[in-house]
């Protein structure tokens, strides 16, 4: 389950950090997961295993000038 940090509101942290990536305090044990919200991998029958390919920001085109 994911987990917020109570340092700095960082919220969906993902539960194998041991710290929160936006303020680097280190994770408190009893900090509650957010609970209700299926992440991807919580569904059941994802046929795909691989990662979907990454996307192209939306920028202007560089090769334009």
């Amino acid at each position: 389950m994911l987990w917020d940090c109570p340092a700095c509101g960082c919220q969906g942290i993902v539960p194998n950090l041991k710290f929160c990536p936006q303020c680097f305090e280190p994770r408190v044990e009893d900090v509650p997961a957010e609970g209700g919200q299926p992440v991807a991998s919580d569904v059941e029958g994802n046929a795909s295993t691989d990662p979907a390919p990454p996307q192209a920001p939306d920028l202007p085109d560089w090769g334009e000038g």
